[in-house]
């Protein structure tokens, strides 16, 4: 009898891990969606898959039953990017696309028909080759999202309260330390009036709300969080694992760390002067940057990656990017801008190394193509 308890147990795991890339069909948000799945037609083997979104992300938990056995897991889910994604792509406004310094650019780049032209800015000239190994003509037309991203970059533009979720202030929680299991309903923490995190660790199924902007201090530490407010400073020498969900912007400052899979997200909404999202110097980031612009009453984010950062992963924003340090990834954008303190150059790039995604089992969300395969991207229930 134990060993047939053993076996049931195993074969619902094995159901179980089968279910978890299971192709869903429709959206997600941010109330639960279950479905039932009988993996071999036979009516012995049901599985249930609850989905929901994480951010930019898909929560998902798998149960699946084999007699009187049951086996769980949760994980965060993304998407294999695509291996034809250009590590560069620039919308085809007419013009050239000029370099200066030691810029670098590798992989499939699709950019202007007019291609490049060499610049001179602040003393810093372009001796690379104007030839590209790979270089390919962009359009006019900005790449869309995948329809189930679309969905969820719509989501994004406002909070929406988990199903269940338990609500607390910030100054009502119970300790300087919240761990929130991803078995248990989300737990929302409204800033009211609080306009710093520090001095604390949030992890877990937890969300800051807030409707002022906000400052994470370097005190602060986090795992797999989610932030919605309309701008969000993240101060120097941060190190933490989260997604900023924001109206306004994301800023970034020097020699800070976000952890993979972490995701920095603008819709573009109308504030003053120009929404930005910002990685400071020496900044490393792995994950997510999205920035987008929803509605004539919005306005196109400014994507900016100074010298010196370290970024892995997707960029793709509906307006400007101005790229410095290394870049290895996928970055899709309307225009190039470089920012000096003397002056402000458009259709330029400086000192940025530009490369594509080397690890073949690097997970996002899928913001070129449609070949990339969903995967497990992290288990939640360690």
């Amino acid at each position: 009898m134990q060993t047939e308890r053993w076996v049931s147990f195993h074969n619902a795991r094995n159901n179980l891990y089968a279910a978890m890339t299971w192709p869903a069909e429709g959206g997600i948000d941010a109330q639960t969606r279950t479905s039932h799945v009988d993996l071999f037609g036979q009516g012995i083997d049901p599985v249930s898959i609850t989905r929901m979104a994480w951010g930019v992300f898909e929560l998902r938990t798998c149960s699946a039953f084999v007699n009187d056995q049951r086996a769980t897991r949760t994980a965060l889910m993304g998407w294999h990017v695509d291996p034809t994604s250009p590590s560069l792509w620039v919308e085809d406004q007419n013009d050239p696309i000029a370099l200066a310094g030691d810029t670098r650019l590798m992989g499939p780049c699709y950019l202007p028909v007019r291609g490049l032209r060499r610049a001179y800015i602040e003393g810093r000239p372009y001796t690379g080759s104007l030839t590209l190994d790979d270089q390919r003509p962009s359009s006019n037309q900005f790449p869309e999202l995948r329809a189930e991203m679309q969905q969820q970059c719509h989501l994004l533009q406002g909070f929406a309260a988990p199903e269940n979720a338990e609500f607390v202030r910030w100054k009502d929680l119970p300790s300087d330390s919240v761990q929130r299991s991803f078995a248990e309903h989300a737990l929302v923490v409204e800033m009211a009036g609080e306009r710093h995190l520090s001095g604390s660790y949030l992890g877990g199924h937890i969300i800051i709300r807030s409707n002022d902007s906000l400052v994470i201090d370097a005190s602060f530490t986090c795992d797999d969080l989610l932030i919605y407010a309309p701008f969000v400073t993240v101060s120097s020498g941060f190190h933490g694992r989260l997604q900023c969900l924001t109206t306004g912007g994301v800023d970034v400052g020097s020699d800070a760390e976000l952890q993979y899979p972490s995701a920095l997200v603008c819709n573009g909404e109308k504030v003053e002067g120009v929404p930005v999202i910002r990685l400071g110097v020496r900044t490393i980031m792995s994950g997510v940057i999205l920035a987008f612009a929803n509605g004539e009453q919005h306005v196109s984010p400014t994507v900016e990656l100074s010298a010196g950062c370290t970024f892995t992963g997707e960029v793709r924003n509906e307006g400007a990017v101005q790229l410095g340090g290394t870049i290895e990834g996928c970055v899709i954008a309307t225009s190039t801008v470089l920012r000096t303190p003397s002056s402000v150059y458009r259709g330029h790039i400086m000192d940025a190394v530009v490369k594509p995604l080397r690890d073949a089992g690097y997970l996002g969300v899928g913001v070129w193509g449609n070949e990339g395969a969903m995967d497990v991207l992290q288990w939640m229930d360690q």
